[in-house]
């Protein structure tokens, strides 16, 4: 259970910092 709690953690993590982070880059290489 620790082990996909931690995963969600980490996968909650990154989505917030791509948004934060490379939310345009996102979109640019999604249009691209």
């Amino acid at each position: 259970m620790d082990l996909t709690i931690e995963k969600d953690v980490l996968k909650s993590f990154e989505g917030k910092r791509c948004l934060v982070t490379g939310g345009t880059g996102l979109i640019g290489r999604q249009v691209v």
